[in-house]
């Protein structure tokens, strides 16, 4: 038994060399009734098509391309850290005594992290579109 090499189905081969059939039956059928224009047309449409989970949630498109290390960065940069900022946050912005100081310090960290969580964002959607 050998396997399509399009669609991953198990051929039965006649042949005594395996190596001579790619395709299954359909798969064939399927080239063979395309010209090259169609065949271009589709690869485009495919293309242009994207999964808009790996917009919405950055780190699938890496992780599901086994960029473990750099799925785990945007989970972190973009999930974990601002989560748990904003638990202190609340805490620290909730005690009786609050120093102007680390109140002011607090906001500007807010600040940065929205911008980290921002370009992290970005660079998530140019990422899934330069290689979907």
């Amino acid at each position: 038994m050998s396997k399509c090499i399009r669609c991953g189905k198990d051929i039965d081969l006649i042949f005594k060399n395996d190596d001579t059939v790619f395709y299954c039956k359909e798969c064939g059928f399927k080239i063979l009734s395309n010209n090259k224009d169609e065949v271009n047309l589709n690869i485009k449409n495919e293309k242009a098509k994207i999964n808009p989970i790996y917009i919405i949630l950055p780190g699938v498109f890496q992780f599901l391309n086994k960029k473990i290390i750099l799925s785990l960065v945007y989970l972190f940069s973009f999930y974990i850290i601002p989560i748990f900022y904003f638990l202190f946050f609340n805490y620290i912005i909730n005690q009786d005594y609050m120093v102007e100081n680390i109140k002011t310090m607090l906001f500007i960290l807010f600040i940065f992290i929205i911008i980290n969580m921002t370009f992290v964002f970005l660079s998530n959607i140019i990422e899934a579109y330069k290689e979907d």
